[in-house]
């Protein structure tokens, strides 16, 4: 049974304000259980949200030219395809925001690799946003975090700061960018310098340097544009809602117009929130003037000139829910021809974690340490909300949470409560019904059978059910709805009536 504090497990809902899914138990901190303490259950390693990919080479048919006369001459051009890519999830960014997150620094470690085995080849980046809010803003929110991305990789502290003080919207770095940027500084004992760009050029060290000590950086010149375009043209670019790799159907998109559903509906759209980085072969040459993307700092009008023919209804809700690539979801023609086909171009789910206290409240600021198999995997401090962000990269896999209130300044983390999350666990899969179980607050120590009889007792009025610890149709039913809700608590007994 679920005890006062507690966290939940929600689909990721990106730029805007998740709302928890699923409620699960907070037990005081032990140990984390090794492999061995985990049974049957395969574990993953969850620790980094990005993907990587080679991409296939394609063989070109035999080309037909025309005879010239001898003073002419027939010109080719070869396509624009990437050898190899990598990506990222918003998740690695602040709520609504380009300020990159601690987290990020695991994913930075596969670029390293992929670019390792391709050590000559020359890189732009692609910032990508879902379709809700403002045309124009989208383009602009996904062009700063492709900047920031860009910036951080050649450690372009200017960039960093010029983002830091010139705010849009939402995207606010100051002051909580910067106590986020020191805290993680401390947390891995380096020193804090005193200025702002200071704190900025540490904080891009640190982020872009591996536990074995390889860091990662790259000039200008390994970029696409080489640089010549003084704004990145060609090197760094974003896409706004033009290319999403999931678009709702109309029945979602009526069951997600009231705003108390808005959270769910952002889950959803969260894969289309996404910064990717494309490897081209060295001996590609590009002219930024005639380069078709316009550049990340401007608006949408440069984007419209290349779409499709049909790309409002690419993109527009169907009868079925579409998602890239077996569905032609992207609308813009000079994207669709580069990245159509690429690898890292795929649907990739997170989940947020909600953090409470004994009462209830949520912990805005809280420290957490998620860990798998007895390894730290994840040791931050959450957001506003309370809140932070997993990828989660396959099939269900048991990690362990442990969680205590934000330490006034730079005092000890102390990790007071601790709890189990199954992530990945689908409600829909028969054999996932005990981790999902787990994940609404039922006691992993438990029998299989102790924790049905658990889940029964408090659903038996709401759901007719009969209390005798068998997962029978009817018991499934219910718990698929219970955990697919989007209440903390949709338990027919309150905690506070427990005692």
């Amino acid at each position: 049974m679920r005890g006062a504090p507690g966290c939940s497990l929600g689909a990721l809902s990106g730029d805007r304000p998740p709302s928890p899914l699923l409620a699960v138990t907070a037990t005081p901190p032990a140990a984390p259980k090794t492999s061995a303490d985990s049974g049957k259950r395969r574990l993953a390693i969850i620790s980094s949200g990005a993907v990587v990919g080679v991409e296939p080479l394609e063989i070109a048919d035999a080309i037909a030219v025309a005879p010239t006369d001898g003073t002419e001459r027939n010109t080719l051009r070869k396509s624009l395809l990437p050898i190899a890519c990598w990506g990222t999830v918003d998740a690695r960014f602040a709520f609504d925001s380009s300020f990159i997150q601690p987290e990020m620094r695991a994913d930075l470690v596969e670029l390293r690799k992929v670019v390792e085995s391709n050590p000559d080849a020359l890189l732009s980046v692609f910032g990508h946003a879902d379709p809700i809010g403002e045309l124009g803003y989208n383009k602009l929110l996904s062009g700063r975090r492709a900047r920031a991305l860009f910036a951080l990789i050649t450690r372009d502290v200017d960039t960093w700061t010029t983002l830091a003080s010139t705010p849009m919207g939402r995207d606010k770095w100051d002051p909580a960018a910067f106590d986020t940027m020191r805290d993680a500084l401390r947390t891995s004992k380096k020193d804090v310098p005193a200025s702002k760009p200071g704190v900025i050029g540490a904080y891009m060290d640190l982020l872009c340097t591996g536990d074995d000590g390889k860091t990662l950086r790259f000039t200008r010149a390994q970029f696409l544009g080489k640089g010549r375009d003084s704004q990145g043209k060609a090197d760094v670019q974003g896409c706004g809602e033009f290319n999403p790799v999931r678009v709702l159907s109309n029945a979602e998109a009526l069951k997600f117009a009231p705003p108390s559903a808005h959270p769910e509906r952002d889950a959803r759209n969260a894969p289309n929130r996404r910064v990717l980085v494309f490897l081209f072969p060295a001996d590609t040459r590009v002219d930024v003037s005639t380069w078709p993307c316009p550049r990340a700092t401007e608006g949408v009008a440069g984007c419209q000139k290349r779409l499709f023919s049909d790309a409002r209804a690419r993109v527009a809700p169907g009868i079925e829910t579409r998602e890239h690539p077996a569905e032609r979801t992207f609308s813009c023609r000079f994207y669709d021809r580069l990245a159509g086909k690429s690898t890292c171009e795929t649907i990739r789910e997170s989940v947020v974690i909600r953090l409470y206290d004994t009462k209830g409240r949520q912990m805005p600021g809280a420290v957490y340490r998620l860990s798998l198999a007895g390894v730290i995997l994840q040791e931050a401090v959450a957001d506003a909300q309370g809140t932070f962000s997993v990828v989660v990269p396959g099939r269900s896999e048991l990690a362990f949470l442990e969680w205590g209130p934000k330490p006034p300044g730079a005092g000890k983390r102390d990790f007071v409560f601790r709890d189990e999350l199954a992530l990945g666990a689908d409600p829909d899969n028969p054999d996932d019904a005990e981790l999902c179980l787990i994940n609404l607050g039922y006691s992993g120590g438990s029998s299989l059978k102790t924790k049905v009889a658990a889940f029964q007792t408090d659903y038996a009025k709401s759901f007719a059910l009969v209390i005798n610890g068998v997962l029978d149709d009817r018991t499934r039913a219910a718990l698929r709805k219970v955990y697919k809700s989007n209440a903390d608590n949709v338990r027919d007994v309150k905690d506070s009536d427990r005692g």
